[in-house]
């Protein structure tokens, strides 16, 4: 097994805790819309399941872009984006 810079493992703990939060912020926010916002549970099932079909194209397109560009750069995008995306939802 190759030796991985420390950066790397740097960012793979910081994925890691990335997804515990967002494994944290799933429930949560799927009681507050359906309780509070009073979005039906079947449309935040539906919103759920295209969150699940957009990871699986994610990951189908995201392996050649690292072949091509590395895996760091591609780890650091991937963080960005999922960032903006929560920091939009507040």
């Amino acid at each position: 097994m190759p030796s991985f810079d420390r950066r790397v493992w740097f960012l793979l703990f910081a994925m890691l805790v990335f997804r515990f939060g967002q494994g944290l912020f799933y429930p949560f926010s799927t009681v507050y819309f359906a309780n509070f916002v009073g979005i039906p549970l079947s449309l935040i099932g539906v919103g759920l399941a295209s969150l699940a079909v957009a990871s699986v194209v994610s990951g189908l397109v995201s392996g050649p872009l690292t072949d091509r560009f590395g895996r760091k750069p591609m780890m650091l995008f991937a963080l960005s984006g999922s960032a903006t995306t929560f920091f939009l939802f507040s």
